[in-house]
């Protein structure tokens, strides 16, 4: 009977001990915001005394009774944040879910990108081996009539009769049909 009383008063005194590291979390992240805010209206109210309205900083202006409190209160937001999980001991968890996901996004933007530029490359690469294919050669595409000004790895650019300057994708010309007008 002892054994039973003993592991039920230990569950207990664990239960008890994660609900007070959740609730200190909790309370920590709770001062943190409240101390935040505080802190970016007492700064904005410095700032509205002072009457700096805009600062400059590496040639970008900005307003500073909107930018300054904000971005300190969320530092405060922040390290409040970081502080509470901490305490309740799953900042290293936080961190590598957000190492993850970060790595994940990079990884698809990659993807994408890459999706994206090598059939414009291989593309140009294929015009630019056509030696009927160069600049300043009347080009008639998708309805466009124009000459070729430029041509890049990604797009070629087609100066119309009226001026205008278009830009397509080296890719469209694999894609569609287009005529070297003499």
């Amino acid at each position: 009977m002892n054994i039973t009383i003993d592991k039920i008063l230990q569950i207990n005194d664990s239960i008890y001990a994660i609900i007070n590291q959740i609730s200190l979390s909790l309370l920590i992240l709770l001062i943190g915001f409240i101390i935040g805010k505080l802190v970016g209206k007492f700064i904005l109210l410095i700032l509205n005394n002072s009457n700096i309205k805009k600062i400059k900083i590496f040639s970008i202006k900005f307003d500073a009774e909107k930018t300054i409190p904000t971005s300190i209160s969320y530092l405060i937001y922040i390290a409040s944040l970081i502080f509470a999980l901490s305490y309740s001991g799953i900042l290293k968890v936080v961190i590598y879910v957000f190492m993850i996901i970060f790595s994940l996004v990079v990884i698809v933007s990659a993807f994408y990108s890459i999706k994206q530029v090598i059939p414009n490359l291989i593309a140009s690469i294929s015009l630019t081996r056509n030696p009927n294919f160069k600049k300043r050669k009347k080009i008639k595409i998708e309805g466009i009539i124009g000459e070729i000004s430029d041509i890049t790895y990604s797009e070629v650019k087609i100066t119309t009769e009226a001026g205008e300057e278009i830009h397509i994708p080296c890719k469209l010309f694999l894609e569609k049909e287009y005529v070297l007008l003499k």
